[in-house]
């Protein structure tokens, strides 16, 4: 068995590398500019500010680029990323999320160098087009990794954990910490919510640069934007953009960041929030099919595959948990942890032994000191992999983890050469295109888990399909 195991290994290991360089690999992408920079100019004073660039009516190439009280240059930025300013000055993007330009302000040349906001997307709310009903099932208490972020490189200053209640209502959804301070924002879809609170509110001609209706906050008296997204129904990222209500050139940026964590969890596939899983649930499902989030009425809870719209496969995935087994056969090909990089998980299904096959591809610890290629033969300091061969019971695969010593590369088996288990590990598939591994390696004294996505969803996730 530990030469089938070594052989299964070899040839995962050499799909897995194949799989991650073609993850990598291809063209390179439009650029979007969508979304919100922190920005720094030059000319006859500095400073620093929230710099936003929104698409116009007009649409095609046309864009704002603006701060956030209404000061803005309209111009063109192509697919290429060139930007060209209406005759006042012109510049580039270097990549999806930084740019440079010059511009021609009362007849003064400034200089600008923007990069996006660290953990910020094309589609940060900084218009809202339609407010969309609360999700009360969002309400609840919420235990939180508090951070303040560097402005300017994303670095954390400070962290603490704090609880927050969120309520909602209408529209909107409030946080509140234990000492009574607030952020009120709103609904921007079914797992978005918007903050914009201008003071003093921009009018007339700058009316798009307006706070939004509802977003209230007691925190601070500085101009806010912020966004909080929901992953799922129990877990959340918030973030809080602030600045200093001074004259241009003294203004000071920060950032506020929430995790949160739900205190009482639901159940997966916790529809309704009562605590239990049951044919009621189906049931709601089934009344959400073909909704998405931008929809009025989609519910995140109902949304079991996380991709936004509720379709069959979340039937699917909520029958694989309550009575029917899972189809391993899904569970086949490389999956990834998004939240780290240069590492990933292999399942191969065995059906005649109904077991499934594993391959952890990973590092040591602790990173190790580059080196340079002259000074090893194959591969570099610091890789890690184990297998495992899981037994199947539902939708889960556990079993021990083992790791393999003593071999030489493309060499027949040693003398030397050994299987030793290290630890164990349970992989409990919670859909078609989400899991999640618990890990208890003992001759390390560590355990965790984390959840993982196939990489075709990762890689091309408006292509990717179950099954």
């Amino acid at each position: 068995m530990d030469k089938i195991r070594f052989l299964l290994s070899v040839r995962l290991y050499l799909t897995i590398c194949c799989v991650l360089l073609y993850s990598t690999a291809g063209t390179a992408q439009p650029i979007d500019p969508r979304g919100i920079y922190f920005v720094s100019f030059n000319g006859s004073f500095s400073g620093t500010e929230w710099f936003e660039i929104t698409p116009t009516p007009a649409g095609g190439n046309r864009f704002v680029l603006s701060n956030i009280t209404g000061g803005s240059f309209p111009g063109a930025i192509t697919p290429q990323g060139d930007i060209s300013l209406d005759g006042l000055g012109e510049g580039s993007f270097s990549g999806q999320d930084n740019f440079m330009f010059t511009a021609s302000v009362s007849g003064t040349p400034f200089a600008f160098e923007g990069n996006r906001v660290p953990m910020t997307t094309t589609d940060f709310p900084l218009r809202l087009d339609s407010p969309r009903p609360a999700n009360e099932l969002l309400a609840g208490a919420w235990e939180n990794v508090f951070e303040i972020i560097d402005a300017e490189n994303g670095e954390t200053i400070s962290q603490t954990a704090e609880a927050l209640i969120i309520t909602t209502d209408n529209n909107n959804l409030r946080m509140t910490d234990s000492d009574g301070n607030f952020f009120q924002g709103v609904f921007e879809n079914g797992v978005q919510v918007g903050f914009r609170r201008i003071f003093p509110d921009p009018g007339g001609l700058f009316a798009d640069f307006a706070s939004f209706p509802g977003s209230e906050y007691n925190l601070t008296d500085e101009n806010i934007l912020g966004e909080v997204r929901f992953l799922n129904v129990n877990s959340y990222i918030a973030n809080f953009l602030l600045q200093t209500r001074r004259p241009l050139g003294l203004q000071e940026q920060r950032i506020i960041r929430y995790t949160g964590t739900r205190m009482n969890p639901l159940q997966f596939g916790d529809v309704n929030g009562d605590q239990q899983v049951n044919q009621v649930d189906r049931g709601l499902i089934q009344m959400q099919l073909g909704l998405n989030v931008d929809d009025d009425g989609f519910n995140l809870a109902a949304d079991l595959d996380g991709n936004g719209t509720i379709t069959s496969s979340d039937l699917t995935s909520f029958d694989n948990l309550n009575g029917a087994a899972f189809d391993f056969t899904l569970a086949e090909g490389a999956w990834l942890n998004v939240d780290t990089t240069g590492e990933g998980i292999l399942f191969d299904f065995g059906p005649s032994l109904n077991l499934l096959f594993m391959a952890w591809f990973t590092f040591t610890l602790e990173p190790m000191e580059s080196i340079e290629p002259a000074q090893i033969e194959v591969g570099f300091a610091g890789q890690r992999w184990m297998t495992g061969l899981l037994t199947l019971d539902g939708n889960t695969a556990s079993g021990p983890l083992r790791a393999r010593q003593g071999g030489a590369f493309d060499m027949p088996p040693t003398t030397s050469e050994m299987s030793t288990e290290v630890g164990e590990v349970t992989v409990e598939f919670l859909a078609c295109d989400l899991a999640r591994v618990d890990y208890n390696i003992g001759i390390a004294a560590i355990s965790d888990s984390f959840e993982i996505q196939p990489l075709e969803k990762v890689v091309n996730p408006n292509g990717f399909g179950c099954g």
